[in-house]
């Protein structure tokens, strides 16, 4: 073959080769982004509604349209999610919750299967989530990328400037701002209103933080480790962080005082939390690798230890019976390094729920098949109670998933 024919052979491939480029690139830009899920409805009121279709929820927070009665035990969310409450509405109980991955709110309610999103706003990497009263402010904890550390982030589900009333997309943003502290622990006010952060830096540092970001101290120690649970006006309950091997401590903060006093002596992996009147304290610690689970009865000073062995956080207390709580009991294996394996997630169990009558120390079992019931084991956390006592919701610990029971 002569030079000319090799130069003609390889200006025809270039002009192929550009031809294919260029058509590509018109064909990309020119195809339209895949539109959102039409299955998951929008709204940009806060307003709930009756609604009588039923839906299932899938891994993508969308949901389906079928018929059926809602079950006892129902998986609302198979996606991991950061954190959720039941909203008090005219017409029974909303729930609302947020989504792990991308922050955004969704709500269902106790008498329908139909999921709607609140907010569409991204909040990557929700790690923990609070809804305030009637959802009018969320408190989401997120991770700082540029510093590794934990912050804050205080919203008010809003409608979107410029949005025209017959947008498809009227869903609200969720507009708010980031609290200039770095707080390690949080825990909302019974109230819903405000909540109390500790500090992350330094020495203990308390502060009661409204939802404007403003806030008032009340609290200094030495120790910065602090788990707190705001358990009524006048209480909070102080616990330092525990692990197996070393001794922590409780003890009652009132916010108004600020008199710190002792709830509970020294004791290895010490896990704790108040009754609403803060007139019981729930709690575990470690004993020679054994799971020991008590009561404290705050007025008498007496413990007694429990046969229905778990730990603290896998309970949620009753607002109206005040000695009430709920919680997931371990069907078998509750010895090792607690809690610090069961935190670091090396030991999961498989739980049934049981309530527990703080004052009279009864134990009724609510499930004796909760496994078989959920298709999956079930390891209990972040218990939330109705008002009324008849539903809760709990996270499975094993994938974040959330799940509401009728009792």
């Amino acid at each position: 073959m002569t030079r000319n024919k090799i130069l003609g052979v390889v200006f025809v491939l270039f002009v192929i080769i550009i031809a294919v480029v260029v058509g590509g690139y018109f064909y990309l830009t020119s195809t339209k982004a895949t539109p959102p899920p039409t299955n998951v409805t929008a709204t940009g009121s806060l307003v709930d509604t009756d609604t009588t279709s039923n839906d299932t929820s899938n891994s993508d927070n969308t949901s389906t349209t079928t018929p059926g009665v809602i079950p006892k035990l129902r998986h609302i969310s198979t996606s991991p999610v950061a954190g959720y409450d039941f909203v008090t509405t005219k017409n029974g109980y909303s729930i609302w919750y947020v989504d792990r991955a991308t922050g955004n709110v969704f709500k269902t309610a106790t008498s329908t299967l139909d999921v709607t999103r609140v907010t569409n706003t991204t909040i990557p990497k929700v790690y923990e989530a609070y809804i305030g009263a009637g959802g009018s402010n969320i408190v989401l904890r997120t991770l700082n990328e540029t510093t590794g550390g934990i912050q804050t982030f205080i919203g008010s589900p809003k409608a979107k400037k410029g949005v025209s009333a017959t947008s498809t997309d009227n869903t609200l943003e969720l507009a708010g701002i980031f609290t200039s502290d770095a707080l390690s622990m949080i825990s909302m006010a019974p109230s819903k209103d405000t909540f109390f952060g500790i500090t992350g830096s330094g020495s203990g540092i308390g502060n009661i933080y409204s939802f404007a970001a403003k806030s008032t101290n009340i609290f200094s120690n030495p120790l910065k480790k602090w788990i707190p649970q705001w358990v009524n006006a006048s209480t909070i309950l102080m616990t330092s962080a525990p692990s197996a091997k070393t001794q922590n401590i409780a003890y009652f903060l009132n916010p108004t005082t600020k008199a710190f006093t002792k709830a509970l002596s020294p004791r290895n992996g010490l896990v704790a939390s108040a009754s609403p009147s803060a007139s019981h304290v729930l709690y575990s610690e470690n004993k020679g690798n054994r799971l020991l689970f008590g009561v404290l009865d705050v007025k008498t000073g007496s413990e007694t230890t429990l046969a229905a062995a778990t730990i603290p956080d896998k309970c949620g207390w009753s607002s109206t019976d005040t000695t009430l709580a709920y919680c997931g009991v371990p069907k078998s294996g509750v010895d090792g390094v607690f809690p610090d394996d069961w935190y670091q997630g090396k030991i999961q169990f498989n739980d049934e729920i049981r309530s527990i009558d703080a004052k009279t120390l009864q134990i009724t079992t609510l499930t004796d098949n909760l496994e078989q019931q959920a298709g999956a084991a079930i390891d209990v956390v972040n218990v939330k109670v109705s008002s009324d006592n008849k539903y809760l919701l709990f996270t499975n610990k094993r994938d974040l998933s959330l799940w509401m029971l009728e009792i």
